[in-house]
């Protein structure tokens, strides 16, 4: 298997895309799977309320605490509470306690939650939580537990993970010159004059998004295939955790599992 880095961009959060060769679908689907599933992450799980004077539910408002992206600059230093060992009960290991005590006219961020865990911060600072207006007042305190996307959609340390087949160029020269045809891609990665293929750049074919255009304007002269055994590999993170540690710890989590499956299975074949 071969794996190389196509394109990698960092603003507020870390996109990549990688091409992956020699490896099959199955795959790439079970790395992507993890991604989403396995690997821990930090969010508010609970909620208390002492006070809200403001219009916003209390349920809506636990909701969008509990949606905000936690970091955490070691996960490992936390236990997912099932498997602690104060049994879930709540501990320094398994859980963060965070408080917010604001009174208005303001706007509450995500940095206004004072964590007890010197380690663990909003991933975005500036998320907007809600307004309090004049006279309005709220003060709760929030639990942060570790958790994985298995359980809840908001323990995914990913917003978005996708692959697809890595696309290849077929192009019939003697239908383009029978033809005739002219065309250039939007893009700029084919052009063809007069039936003749002037210029083409293959190497960017993984980031075109007019697949369909060539063969309908060449009268499909030329056709895109995608591979059944190199794919392009796209991930983006929701800024919780950095995208070389999250697609370790992925990888990671396939490897424990297929160990503990090794060893299940050899303690059955063995009567053991």
């Amino acid at each position: 298997m071969r794996v190389r880095l196509y394109d990698y961009r960092k603003a507020d959060v870390e996109r990549a895309t990688f091409i992956i060769e020699d490896t099959s679908a199955e795959f790439v689907n079970t790395i992507r799977r993890a991604l989403y599933t396995l690997v821990p992450t930090l969010r508010i799980e609970e909620v208390i309320i002492y006070e809200n004077d403001t219009p916003m539910y209390d349920e809506m408002l636990a909701h969008r605490l509990g949606l905000i992206p936690l970091r955490a600059d070691d996960i490992d230093q936390f236990e997912l509470p099932d498997l602690c060992d104060c049994g879930g009960k709540g501990c320094e290991k398994c859980q963060v306690r965070a408080e917010l005590e604001v009174e208005g006219p303001t706007k509450v961020y995500a940095r206004d939650l004072e964590f007890d865990h010197p380690d663990v911060e909003p991933a975005f600072p500036d998320t907007l939580i809600t307004e309090v207006g004049e006279g309005q007042r709220i003060r709760l305190e929030a639990i942060a537990v570790p958790g994985l996307g298995l359980e809840h959609a908001k323990w995914k340390p990913v917003s978005a993970v996708g692959y697809k087949g890595l696309p290849e160029l077929e192009i019939d020269e003697d239908k383009l010159k029978e033809n005739k045809i002219t065309y250039e891609c939007p893009q700029g990665i084919i052009r063809i004059e007069n039936g003749e293929v002037v210029h083409i750049d293959e190497d960017r074919l993984p980031e075109c998004r007019m697949y369909k255009e060539y063969e309908r304007e060449t009268d499909g002269a030329v056709r895109v295939r995608f591979r059944d055994d190199a794919f392009v590999f796209n991930v983006e993170t929701d800024g919780s955790m950095s995208l070389d540690t999250a697609i370790l710890k992925a990888l990671g989590a396939i490897e424990q599992k297929l160990e503990s499956l090794k060893k299940n299975l050899q303690k059955e074949v063995s009567g053991e």
